[in-house]
């Protein structure tokens, strides 16, 4: 990483434009992450209007990995089928 980013780290707030984002989002927070903590990422997600929040009771990279990886991934592909229009033949 440069070191010019280490000066926008203390700026950096994704919940503040949250708000604008508007297509449709997919948020998966896991419940006991230290690196994201489940209330920033609650009220981040929370803000964003066609926002869909799906939570794991797991650590910050363990949806990577079993028992959580096959639902995590299900979720996502259960939001896409829904927001992602497929052409028909």
């Amino acid at each position: 990483m440069a070191a010019r980013i280490a000066l926008r780290v203390p700026f950096y707030s994704p919940g503040r434009l949250a708000p604008k984002i508007t297509a449709p989002t997919l948020v998966q927070i896991a419940e006991r992450d230290s690196v994201t903590p489940f209330k920033v990422a609650m009220k981040a997600a929370g803000r964003i209007p066609k926002g869909e929040i799906r939570t794991y009771d797991c650590q910050h990279f363990e949806p990577y990995l079993d028992p959580y990886f096959d639902t995590v991934v299900t979720d996502q592909l259960g939001f896409l089928a829904a927001h992602v229009p497929t052409v028909q033949p």
